[in-house]
């Protein structure tokens, strides 16, 4: 290894080797510029960092907003189960004189069954109104056939008129 055309072979390929490296070096520097530039197009630092800044305060507020709509949801939903959501209506003809299914039993239920039957009975000479309280889906008061239905369909969820 006394011949120094090898060592100057292999100081020519570790140069064209550095050379390589170093162009390669360049390109991805210049990517890496580019990429910059087209992040802070029109801005400096303090700029970028204003932008920053504003951009968290904004998610922050988000945040706190989304908290307050489910504070706000959680309480509609609590509120929700409290009111009347399912019915069920039933026509009959209480007196056979006034000809028609004047008179209805109507229940009113909320999302545990706990309401009311409403039972109104039509004639010539005056109306009659009962109201019987349900709790659970039962009442401690006998139902009459009409009332009953009412219940049930009610229980179900629907809406049905005989």
């Amino acid at each position: 290894m006394d011949n120094p055309f090898i060592y100057l072979i292999i100081l020519a390929v570790i140069c064209v080797a550095l050379i390589v490296l170093v162009v390669i070096l360049f390109r991805k520097l210049r990517e890496q510029k580019e990429r910059l530039d087209r992040f802070l197009v029109g801005q400096d630092g303090s700029d970028l960092e204003a932008a920053l800044n504003d951009r968290f305060s904004r998610i922050s507020a988000l945040e706190d907003h989304n908290l307050e709509n489910e504070r706000a949801i959680r309480d509609i939903y609590s509120r929700l189960q409290g009111t009347y959501q399912k019915m069920g209506i039933v026509k009959y003809n209480a007196f056979t004189e006034n000809g028609g299914n004047l008179s209805f039993a109507m229940a009113l239920l909320n999302e545990k069954d706990n309401g009311y039957v409403m039972n109104v009975m039509n004639s010539r000479e005056g109306s009659y109104v009962y109201v019987k309280e349900i709790s659970q889906g039962r009442c401690d008061i006998p139902l009459g056939g009409e009332e009953e239905k009412a219940l049930t369909e009610a229980k179900r969820g629907k809406n049905v008129r005989h």
